[in-house]
């Protein structure tokens, strides 16, 4: 009975744990590039979270360290402390305080591949990446 404690314990806090953090995790694309005022800027990086969410780190002249990409609400610009960079991810730590959702964020147009919208600037900005292999 107590090997069958000690085990089960562990498997259900760290299932419980997973269901905790899964949902604020963004995971690495290795394979896009970020399309500003029509010049290509390779220092961009892009993450996939849950429910579509996406979340762009580029160092922009003027803009903010991070855009966010909501489909249900659109674009948001946030600042350094949203996130947490740990090792090809990054965790959400408070998102709605440090982020601001902006002026016509939600019309953004996404496809499978790519999502464009107006910086807070009014500058356009298209994200392009490549489908993973199936």
């Amino acid at each position: 009975m107590r090997k069958l404690v000690k085990i089960v314990v562990p498997v259900l806090l760290l299932g419980a744990a997973l269901m905790i953090v899964a949902p604020r995790i963004w995971v690495k694309n290795k394979k896009s590039r970020l399309m500003y005022q029509g010049r290509t800027f390779e220092n961009a990086l892009l993450f996939h979270g849950s429910r579509g969410r996406l979340l762009i780190q580029a160092k922009l002249p003027g803009e903010a360290p991070f855009l966010l990409y909501d489909p249900a609400r659109g674009v948001a610009s946030c600042g350094d402390g949203a996130f947490l960079y740990v090792k090809l991810a990054f965790l959400e730590t408070r998102t709605g305080s440090r982020c601001t959702w902006f002026r016509g964020a939600n019309e953004a147009r996404a496809t499978a591949t790519s999502v464009q919208f107006r910086s807070p600037r009014g500058i356009d900005v298209e994200m392009l990446w490549q489908p993973p292999p199936r």
